[in-house]
């Protein structure tokens, strides 16, 4: 997150949030600052992150960590939560935190007004909770709610959605709100599909998501050895939902990049992330591109999907050899490289 969000956030409680007993959980908040605030406050409080960045972080500071969708809330008395940028996805986390937070308890919403937050009043209010307008700050947004008086067990069946993939002998993808390309596949890994039935193995998908990569080249060989990394616990539940559901080997690793990663593998296949919330950052790539070479055997096979208007041949030619661009069309590149 940005350094005007942080602070903002961090201001905007610092002017209005009132002193409250009991423990107090950041919902995917990650602006330290935030954090920071609250512990000035309150020696009790949890983190909830799904984001990998933001929750090592927290941990970090020793905050204990909570996991969605398994999480206890009943002693929970406040969340500060990020409103998030998928409408699907708040609907998700408003019918997990109805369920399971007590009557009397808070909740606080914070973010920017680009976010969407101008629109969570009523949003809330259609789903039964009450909400107010606390204050606002450097374009960033504070408001109160309350759970609804009778709220419906949280199902997380409910918000599963599944997509035939035909390149993948119509086996299905498994995904959850918030999850890039959520109910569908996108234009760009539909340009990398076709290049996906020989891959050499061991391989490695860095941004996993759904699982779709990882699916359709699992379909072609099914012995292949599958690696997912994903920076989003939505999209690492959903990774395991679809391999589960398919029956293919897929572990999955909950990490913002690669840098930690251990292993040799004979592939890396990517439909790599360019965003950072709201905000574009290519140095996600950047890092990316340079653990490659780290993590592909000698002569191992880098292949990728990207958007036409990034530069990508200056970046592959950085970090790899061979750099040959297999497919040009659509807004999309498909771009091979080996190391």
């Amino acid at each position: 997150m940005s350094d005007r969000p942080s602070s903002a956030y961090a201001d905007l409680l610092r002017r209005w949030l009132p002193d409250r007993s009991g423990p107090q959980l950041l919902l995917n908040t990650e602006s330290a600052g935030a954090a920071h605030e609250l512990r000035s406050r309150s020696d009790s409080i949890w983190h909830c992150h799904f984001h990998a960045g933001p929750a090592r972080e927290h941990d970090g500071m020793a905050l204990p960590g909570l996991r969605f969708p398994e999480a206890e809330l009943s002693a929970v008395s406040r969340v500060i939560w990020s409103w998030p940028k998928a409408k699907a996805e708040a609907d998700m986390l408003l019918a997990w935190l109805a369920a399971g937070l007590s009557a009397d308890a808070e909740l606080w919403l914070l973010g920017p007004n680009k976010s969407g937050i101008k629109s969570a009043p009523r949003f809330l209010e259609q789903r039964g909770w009450t909400v107010r307008k606390v204050g606002s700050a450097r374009h960033c947004l504070l408001l109160r709610a309350s759970p609804p008086a009778q709220p419906a067990p949280f199902d997380l069946n409910r918000y599963w959605a599944r997509v035939e993939v035909p390149e993948a002998a119509d086996r299905e993808l498994w995904s959850l709100p918030g999850v890039f390309s959520h109910s569908r596949i996108d234009k760009g890994s539909r340009c990398l599909l076709p290049f996906l039935r020989d891959l050499p193995g061991p391989a490695l998908d860095f941004g996993s998501g759904a699982g779709l990569l990882a699916l359709t080249a699992a379909a072609h060989q099914p012995t292949l050895a599958m690696t997912g990394v994903d920076h989003d616990w939505l999209a690492v539940l959903s990774s395991r939902r679809t391999a589960e559901q398919s029956g293919m080997t897929l572990e999955v690793h909950w990490m913002d990049g690669l840098t930690a990663l251990q292993g040799q593998w004979a592939a890396l296949v990517t439909n790599p992330p360019f965003h950072t919330g709201l905000a574009t950052d290519y140095e996600i790539t950047r890092r990316m591109l340079a653990d490659s070479r780290r993590l592909l055997q000698p002569g191992g096979l880098w292949l990728g999907v990207v958007n036409d208007h990034l530069p990508y041949q200056d970046w592959l030619n950085e970090h790899l050899q061979q750099v040959t661009c297999l497919h040009h069309g659509g807004g999309f590149r498909v771009w091979q490289g080996r190391v």
